[in-house]
């Protein structure tokens, strides 16, 4: 199926949430997620390597800019 990639805000403490959503019948469902302990500038999907989902992240934080480059397992 169809995967989304999508970020939200906690507003306290500062954390932002990335989450992997999957499309299935015209539906939107929570497929997995982390959170991060900063703000959520950009985000990139990379190629997925078996179940797991590859994802560059660049956060900020009290003015420090971090690039991470997360894996996120997704099971079927």
């Amino acid at each position: 199926g169809t995967l989304l990639l999508a970020a939200g805000s906690e507003p306290s403490p500062a954390r932002d949430r990335i989450s992997v959503l999957r499309v299935e019948n015209d539906r939107i469902l929570p497929y997995t997620s982390l959170e991060l302990d900063g703000a959520v500038r950009r985000l990139k999907a990379l190629p997925a390597a078996g179940d797991q989902r590859r994802i560059l992240a660049v956060a900020e934080k009290n003015g420090t800019t971090r690039v991470e480059e997360i894996e996120l397992r997704c099971s079927p």
